[in-house]
């Protein structure tokens, strides 16, 4: 094709006039027969990469951060949401909602375990699966719920492991369509819908369905880390008791040596390099002097060098666990280690530790609030054509509730009304306080007034509803 200005491509003639519903561009996934390739290392490809980052997450670090992420996440609670506060339906949906999460078997918290291990892998694939509330199932007890209203309800959230996959499934736009699982149990090949499911991942660049793991910017860091550590004992020990020597006659070292002295020497060298401090405590020699000068034929000894070593295996080790640390978001815990690191500066990592804990559990809420509720919604029937609820989750960081006083105090004399209800109940929850009794005869959101005669006096002279009783009237003053 010829080049044009500044030698590039033109483009082709007919796409100046392009169909806005059609995909022009690709998404640049390398993906060979159902696998990636986008890891530039291959050993943290496909089920080969599951196997290393699990090394990772066994790390001392790493899996310190990864349990203070899983219980940062853990601890926020979740609410439905009504579409509109003032709707009785929609009221009625979001406690349905509420009641779904509720007959989770296992439970929500442990689905959010089970999802939390995108932050190891890069994603997490779980089938939904569903259960006729029925009431209690002897036969099938994981059928079994809390309701017997005979509506279609969550049964659980099932995690379909990372290292079971086999293949992906890609439309030719790039969209997920499935995956491919390889059961260990009975090596079959299993098909996982997408509709079916909730694939959540932290990051996702190139809409990459294997996303990012947290861990993989520390895997160099662990590598080294594993090896140094590898050979620590071998340092410590040579260190400790120095480096093994023995001497003999260099008659026994000839080439010219007969059978026997060659056997000897053979069996001296395996002894220095098998001399350890356990089974092998000690060394017998023999007691031969040289008549001459009067020492032994044959000597062992332990050779050390003074002085310190270049290089400090646990300071570089130390170092690596700053790495690592770094490299997944949690470096608040090696400050004060060293005895350096001030409370401001473990306050403000905190709080990016927290902040980053908020995008995680945003991911997961976007991806429950967009497949699973209206998948759910759409297979029951009495709540179509109704704006759907969705699921939110609370802060994970509580403020510190001094600055939260007085922030509230300020807003109260600039003029700003905290006096509705939704901040009540917002205050509330971060102090921790119990909620409000619900006031006697007021109507739920939604609900119709009560009738007048139910709470209204009624006029001076008729009867009182209940007793027959009247009271007098009372004479107008002239």
């Amino acid at each position: 094709m010829a080049r044009g200005y500044g030698g590039s491509t033109p483009p082709p003639k007919d796409s100046l006039d392009f169909d806005p519903l059609v995909t022009v561009g690709s998404a640049g996934l390398r993906m060979w027969a159902g696998r990636l390739a986008e890891e530039p290392l291959i050993e943290l490809r496909g089920v080969q990469g599951v196997r290393e980052l699990q090394k990772v997450a066994n790390d001392a670090i790493a899996g310190a951060a990864l349990a203070i992420f899983r219980m940062l996440m853990r601890k926020p609670k979740w609410q439905a949401v009504p579409a509109d506060p003032q709707a009785a339906e929609d009221l009625e949906n979001a406690d349905y909602l509420d009641e779904c999460v509720a007959d989770l078997r296992p439970s929500w918290s442990m689905f959010i375990e089970q999802a939390l291990s995108m932050l190891d892998f890069g994603w997490a694939w779980l089938e939904i699966l569903y259960k006729m509330r029925d009431g209690e199932n002897e036969d099938q007890p994981w059928l079994s719920s809390k309701y017997d209203d005979r509506r279609l309800g969550w049964r659980s959230f099932a995690l379909r492991p990372q290292d079971t996959l086999d293949e992906w499934s890609l439309s030719p736009e790039g969209e997920v369509q499935g995956l491919w699982q390889l059961d260990p149990a009975t090596w079959k090949r299993l098909f996982v819908p997408a509709r079916k499911s909730l694939h959540v991942r932290p990051m996702a660049y190139k809409d990459n369905p294997e996303g990012r793991s947290v861990l993989r910017s520390a895997y160099e860091s662990y590598f080294d880390k594993v090896n140094i550590r590898r050979h620590r004992g071998t340092f410590v020990e040579r260190d400790l008791t120095g480096m093994p020597v023995v001497r003999l006659p260099s008659e026994y070292m000839s080439d010219d040596a007969d059978g026997a002295k060659k056997a000897t020497y053979a069996s001296y060298k395996e002894m220095v390099t098998r001399v350890r401090r356990n089974r092998q405590e000690g060394v017998a020699l023999p007691s031969d002097r040289d008549p001459v000068h009067g020492q032994y034929l044959f000597d062992f000894m332990l050779m050390t060098a003074g002085g310190t070593r270049q290089i400090d295996v646990n300071q570089t080790i130390e170092q690596l666990n700053r790495e690592i640390a770094i490299a997944v978001g949690a470096d608040v815990l090696v400050i004060g280690h060293e005895g350096v690191g001030s409370y401001s500066l473990a306050s403000t990592k905190t709080n990016l530790m927290g902040m980053a804990v908020g995008t995680y559990l945003d991911a997961l809420q976007e991806v429950l609030n967009d497949h699973a509720i209206t998948r759910l919604f759409a297979l029951t029937p009495p709540h179509r054509g109704r704006t759907v609820p969705s699921l939110q989750h609370d802060d994970v960081e509580v403020p510190d509730l001094r600055e939260l006083g007085e922030w509230v105090k300020t807003m109260v004399f600039g003029g700003v009304d905290v006096s509705d209800a939704a901040t009540q109940e917002w205050m509330r929850r971060l102090g921790g306080m119990p909620p409000p009794p619900p006031e006697v005869g007021r109507p739920r959101p939604g609900q119709a007034e009560p009738a007048p005669d139910q709470f209204e006096e009624p006029p001076p002279g008729e009867p009182l509803p209940g007793n027959g009783q009247s009271e007098p009237a009372v004479p107008e003053a002239a």
